[in-house]
C-alpha cells in the first residue's frame, strides 16, 4: 500500500463577513482561479450569503457563529465565543492538515489565537481597514497583534500598507475575474435620462447623505436625470433607520421623482453597465471593488479621496476625485460629467487601460500564489 503523498497545500479561509461584499467576491475570485494548486476551506457566518456561491465553485464550507467586537459592544459575548470558535477551528486545523491560515480581514483574532497555540501554522492577514474606520479605537490593537503574530500581512492599497511595518506586507490589489467579467452593452436609456448609479449599503459613513445633497445642488445644472441607489441594510435596525432619513431627506428636498431607492442588485455588474455615470462619496475606503468596476465596466465615476479610490482612479483622466464631505465639489464634478459627453467618453479608455495594466487579475493571483508557495518552502 503507497504511503499518501500530499499535492496541494491546504489553505484555510476564514472570512467573518455574513454579507456578499467586495472583500469577499476578491478572495472568492482569486482562490477559485488558484484551486488547482491549493485546496481551499472555507469558514463563514452562520446564515451567511456566501455560502451558496462557495459550495457551487465545489468549496468546502464550515460554518461557525462569529460575533464582530468593532460592531457589537458586548464583550461579554465576544470573547467566549472567540475562545469557542478557536478551539474548533484548531480541531478543523488538524483534522484536515492545513498548512496555512488566511484570515480576510484584521478584525479577526482567531488567526492570532491559532498561531499562539500552534506556532508552526503559516498565518496570512489579509487587511481591508483602513485606520480612521469605524474600528479606529481598536485598530491598534489589532495592528500590534497582527504584526507580532502573522506570518505575511496582505493589503489591498498603499493607503492600507502604511499603516504597517513593511517587513511582512504585500500589497496585492483586489481585481476581478476574466471569467466573470460581463461585455459591456449599449449604455443609456430610450428616454434620453442620464442616469446615476449609486451602488453601497445603506450604513453610516458610506456618503449617500452627500450623494443627494449634491445631486440637490447640481440638479438645477443638469437637466433630465436620475438618481439610482442600490444596496441593503444587513438587517441591522440601525441601518434601516438610516435607510428612512434618506427617504425623508429625499422627500424635504422635493427629489421624489429623481431619485430611487432599491435593495440588494440582484446583478450590480449589469446596473453599472447599464448606467452613464457612478458616484462613490465614501467617507473611508481602503480599497474600494465598486471604483474599479466602475473603470472595468466603462462607467465615468467620481468618487472621494478617501483611501483607495485614489490608487485606482488617475483624477481627471479615468475618473474625477473630490474632497470627502465637500458637497459643492462633488456637485461642481456631477455637472461636468453629466453635460460633457466628450469627457465622459475619455474616461472610460482611460479606465478601462488603467485596469488593464495595473489591476490584471492574472497577476495578481500569481502575487498570492507566490506567498504561500514561498511561506511553505520555509518549512
Amino acid at each position: 500500500m503507497q504511503n499518501y503523498i500530499k499535492t496541494l497545500n491546504k489553505v484555510l479561509i476564514i472570512e467573518n463577513s455574513p454579507a456578499f461584499t467586495g472583500a469577499f467576491k476578491s478572495i472568492f475570485q482569486v482562490t477559485r482561479e488558484l484551486s488547482s494548486k491549493n485546496e481551499f476551506i472555507y469558514v463563514i457566518p452562520k446564515g451567511s450569503k456566501n455560502k451558496s456561491p462557495l459550495e457551487k465553485a465545489s468549496f468546502k464550507v464550515i460554518e461557525l457563529h462569529f460575533i464582530e467586537i468593532a460592531k457589537s459592544l458586548s464583550i461579554l459575548r465576544y470573547l467566549p465565543q472567540l475562545l469557542i470558535n478557536t478551539l474548533k477551528i484548531k480541531t478543523l486545523i488538524k483534522k484536515n492538515r492545513i498548512d496555512i491560515v488566511h484570515i480576510n480581514d484584521l478584525y479577526n483574532m482567531i488567526g492570532v489565537l491559532q498561531k499562539i497555540i500552534n506556532p508552526n501554522i503559516k498565518l496570512v492577514y489579509h487587511v481591508r481597514l483602513l485606520s480612521n474606520s469605524y474600528a479606529r479605537k481598536i485598530y491598534p490593537v489589532w495592528k500590534m497583534l497582527i504584526e507580532r503574530y502573522a506570518d505575511e500581512i496582505i493589503c489591498v492599497s498603499k493607503s492600507v500598507a502604511s499603516n504597517f511595518s513593511k517587513e511582512k506586507t504585500t500589497i496585492i490589489y483586489d481585481t476581478i475575474s476574466h471569467v466573470d467579467v460581463k461585455q459591456n452593452k449599449e449604455r443609456g436609456s430610450k428616454n434620453d435620462v442620464i442616469t446615476i448609479l449609486y451602488l453601497a449599503n445603506y450604513i453610516p459613513g458610506k456618503g449617500h447623505k452627500q450623494a443627494i445633497e449634491a445631486y440637490h445642488k447640481a440638479l438645477p445644472n443638469i437637466g433630465n436625470t436620475q438618481l439610482i441607489f442600490f444596496g441593503g441594510t444587513l438587517n441591522k435596525a440601525k441601518n434601516q433607520r438610516f435607510k428612512q432619513s434618506l427617504i425623508q431627506l429625499t422627500h424635504d428636498l422635493d427629489l421624489s421623482d429623481n431619485i430611487v431607492f432599491n435593495d440588494f442588485a440582484k446583478d450590480p455588474e449589469d446596473e453599472i453597465i447599464k448606467s452613464d455615470l457612478m458616484l462613490n462619496f465614501s467617507e473611508s475606503e481602503s480599497f474600494s471593488m465598486t471604483t474599479l468596476e466602475a473603470l472595468l465596466y466603462g462607467t465615468p465615476i467620481i468618487a472621494t479621496n478617501c483611501g483607495g479610490p485614489s490608487e485606482i482612479i488617475e483624477n481627471g483622466k479615468s475618473g474625477i476625485l473630490v474632497p470627502v464631505n465637500d458637497i459643492d465639489a462633488m456637485a461642481t464634478a456631477i455637472v461636468k460629467l453629466v453635460n460633457n459627453p466628450e469627457l465622459r467618453n475619455s474616461i472610460i479608455i482611460e479606465g478601462t487601460k488603467r485596469v488593464n495594466s495595473k489591476f490584471n487579475f492574472d497577476g495578481q493571483i500569481k502575487y498570492l500564489q507566490g506567498i504561500y508557495t514561498g511561506l511553505l518552502s520555509e518549512n
